[in-house]
């Protein structure tokens, strides 16, 4: 499935959108799966704390690439900085810095996906140390960032 995925990017939008129904069939079709998710912890949030959290997470969307501050996160939430991180961890169990180091990681492991070196999926994720870079993707991804999406 991998040669699949890999392959579906060099193709035509018509071939493209049959292969992706095709290795989405695939997907359904297996019993080959590990739950990420296996606590089922449910997320009960109430309609302030979803617009909070949306709020917080429309941020780290337009500002991943660079430095983010968390105490302008913390201000945009009117929170308190220890506020703040106690709030974000309590809804999310994971803390901020975790969070837009995932995010981050995430979009990494896309360029890297698309032919970028680990350098510049570095730098363009948002991060501005290749080491540090590299240990971050480890622990989030399980393999270095240049062993990602190989065989």
């Amino acid at each position: 499935m991998q040669e699949q995925l890999q392959h579906l990017v060099q193709l035509p939008h018509f071939e493209r959108l049959i292969l992706l129904l095709q290795i989405l069939k695939q997907l359904a079709d297996t019993t080959e799966y590990q739950l990420l998710n296996a606590l089922n912890t449910p997320y009960n949030f109430n309609m302030r704390d979803q617009m909070r959290l949306r709020m917080i997470y429309e941020f780290v969307e337009k500002n991943f690439v660079q430095a983010i501050d968390i105490e302008e996160v913390a201000r945009l939430s009117n929170l308190t900085v220890p506020a703040f991180s106690a709030y974000f961890k309590k809804m999310t169990h994971q803390t901020f810095t975790d969070f837009v180091n995932e995010y981050r990681i995430n979009y990494a492991a896309q360029l890297l996906l698309a032919g970028k070196s680990v350098a510049d999926a570095c730098f363009e994720s948002g991060f501005n140390n290749v080491s540090y870079f590299g240990r971050v993707f480890k622990k989030i991804k399980k393999t270095q960032p240049s062993q990602f999406g190989m065989p």
